[in-house]
């Protein structure tokens, strides 16, 4: 500044002028200088990239332009409208659309192939090239002067309108559709069936659309298809069970065969003549298991049957076990045959009867139960009746040492079942030193006889009289009769034979014989019980009216026809060779007659055998017809 006084000096001095200005940019009467949003664009100056224009307030490339009006917001060179990621520098394009640039995307064109290995990392159509064409539109991948064909099916792709589809070359029509596929391959209109009924004709060509009918037949050649009304019954053949059969419109059952003429409607095993007749739904095949007259069986099961279906004709029933075992009391048993009882499905329990009622010999007998409702409908049942036999031992004997000794077992009568199985006990003073083969049982395998068979053993010592005791325990098949106990007396003292005495006849042992049916033999079974003893035969006791073919032997004979009818006496004196000698006489009475009579059907012996069955045998040897021997006591 310059200063002149009065003099005219002159003098310079410096002087501050300070200016006062005052700046609003939004005008909003708050000075930029403390105004936070000085644009008022709602963003304040803090976040705002251009804080006094009110039309910007972001610079992405910071370029002092605002991106409002930037045409490159990102500054990568590419502008706005032609970068797909204009606020990212790094990317401009993303070719298959992934949402992922092409500088990050690993396979741009998205087919699959990493860009790396694709020959064409941005056309999707294409990923090799091995002629500088990329394959798939090249018509000579190799560039060997030969034309591809990629599907291989004998068509050269540049002739083939699906080149990648082996099953299509052509598209006569042009609808896209190849002609194999294509269900109308000359009509651009349609390529696929329009079938509404699924039967395999087209709606437009369908005879009858709507109801399936493959075959497309019209028997009566009327346009109208079987599967409509093909029988102009006024029955729809969808409503008609039996479309070709204008005499029917129902199949109840499901046969074949229409209402009319089905003789047997509801298919329930009763025809409908025979359902009609006793008031049966001929319709309905729930009756058929209807039990109409209460009698236990259903309405089918009596028509099966050819039972009556309304009125009670089936018997009731007998509830027994078919086989019954008892053991016997003596030669005949009573059985108690009570406790049967028999059920009728109408007239609940009803007697049972039986036949015959004993009382029963040992064996197998045939029972007969019988049991009648109040409709007279009568049931039978067989029951065999096993009756077990009593098992007892022969009386007691003696015996030296060395001998072969049997105990018979004897049976009151035939066992229902063979072998009857005996199980038995030994005691007494004998040991096994003095007795062998004796094994706790013994089997009768038939008839009514066995015997438990053993050694006495011989010791060559001087001892008194040793005994050996067989009780018999139980057996199988079999009871217990008596005597049960059986004892040997083991002696060293001579012992009298014992032996029997039998006269055959005709092939029948008899103790009556006839003059009319030939000789007479007579045998004697005897044995000694001291081994070594020989045995004679001495005869000249017997009548001297038999005149016998052998006197000394322990067989002979006689001719019946030689004397006259009576009875005569067989005698036969059994002597051994000791000293003095033991002897045993045996004798029988035999009575001799005309001619044996027949016999009746009388139980003379009461054992409940007819006598025409037992006949003149005497088959225990005991001298005594079987007719008159009601035991096998010999």
């Amino acid at each position: 500044m310059v200063c002149t006084d009065a003099e005219g000096n002159v003098s310079l001095a410096n002087v501050e002028v300070v200016v006062e200005t005052f700046l609003d940019t939004d005008e909003d009467g708050i000075g930029d200088d403390t105004d936070t949003d000085d644009d008022n664009d709602g963003v304040l100056d803090d976040d705002d990239a251009v804080p006094t224009d009110p039309l910007e307030s972001v610079d992405t490339d910071q370029d002092g332009i605002g991106d409002n009006a930037d045409l490159d917001d990102d500054g990568d060179g590419t502008a706005d409208n032609n970068d797909t990621f204009p606020l990212d520098p790094t990317e401009t394009v993303d070719t298959d659309s992934d949402g992922i640039g092409d500088t990050a995307d690993a396979d741009d064109d998205n087919d699959g192939v990493a860009d790396a290995a694709d020959a064409f990392p941005l056309n999707a159509e294409e990923t090799t090239d091995t002629d500088g064409v990329g394959n798939n539109s090249d018509p000579d991948d190799d560039g060997d002067g030969v034309l591809d064909d990629d599907d291989n099916d004998g068509v050269n792709d540049s002739d083939d309108a699906f080149p990648l589809d082996d099953s299509e070359t052509a598209d006569a029509d042009g609808d896209g559709v190849g002609d194999n596929a294509d269900e109308f391959p000359d009509d651009p209109t349609r390529s696929q069936l329009n079938d509404e009924d699924n039967d395999g004709a087209a709606d437009e060509d369908d005879n009858c659309v709507g109801l399936s009918n493959p075959d497309q037949l019209d028997t009566d050649e009327d346009g109208d298809g079987n599967a409509c009304d093909d029988d102009n019954d006024g029955v729809a053949d969808a409503e008609d069970e039996l479309p070709l059969n204008a005499d029917e419109t129902v199949d109840a059952d499901g046969d074949g065969i229409g209402n009319n003429s089905d003789t047997e409607d509801d298919d329930d095993g009763i025809p409908d003549s025979v359902e009609e007749a006793n008031n049966l739904d001929t319709l309905s095949g729930d009756d058929a298991l209807l039990d109409g007259d209460g009698d236990g069986a259903s309405n089918l099961e009596e028509f099966e049957q050819g039972s009556d279906i309304s009125n009670d004709d089936i018997p009731p029933v007998i509830d027994l076990d078919p086989t019954r075992v008892v053991g016997a009391t003596g030669p005949m048993t009573d059985v108690d045959l009570s406790g049967v009882t028999a059920a009728d499905a109408k007239d609940g329990e009803v007697d049972a009867s039986v036949n015959p009622q004993g009382p029963f010999t040992s064996g197998n007998h045939e029972l007969e139960w019988t049991a009648v409702d109040a409709a007279g409908n009568v049931a039978i049942e067989i029951q065999i009746l096993k009756v077990q036999p009593m098992v007892s031992v022969s009386p007691n004997q003696e015996s030296g040492e060395g001998n072969s000794v049997e105990t018979k077992l004897l049976l009151s009568g035939e066992a229902p079942d063979y072998p009857v199985v005996v199980s038995y006990s030994r005691s007494g003073t004998a040991d096994d030193d003095d007795v062998n083969g004796l094994t706790g049982s013994a089997e009768i395998t038939i008839g009514i006889t066995g015997s438990i068979d053993y050694e006495i053993i011989a010791d060559g010592e001087a001892e008194d009289d040793e005994s050996l005791t067989l009780e018999l325990t139980g057996a199988e098949g079999a009871v217990l009769g008596s005597p049960i106990v059986h004892t040997v007396t083991i002696t060293e003292q001579n012992l009298s034979p014992r032996g029997s005495m039998a006269l055959t006849q005709a092939g029948d042992q008899r103790s009556q014989v006839s003059q009319q049916e030939g000789e007479v033999t007579v045998v004697v079974e005897a044995s000694d019980a001291n081994p070594g003893d020989a045995l004679s035969y001495d005869w000249s006791g017997t009548s001297g009216a038999l005149v016998l073919s052998a006197t000394d032997e322990a067989e002979t004979s006689f001719d019946p026809a030689s004397v006259a009818p009576g009875n005569y006496l067989l005698s036969v004196s059994v002597s051994d060779d000791a000293d003095p000698p033991a002897v045993i006489n045996l004798r029988r009475l035999v009575r001799v007659v005309e001619e044996v009579g027949e016999l009746s059907d009388t139980d003379t012996d009461g054992d409940g055998i007819a006598d025409d069955e037992e006949g003149y045998n005497d088959t225990d040897g005991d001298g005594i017809e079987d007719y008159r021997d009601n035991n096998a006591d010999v």
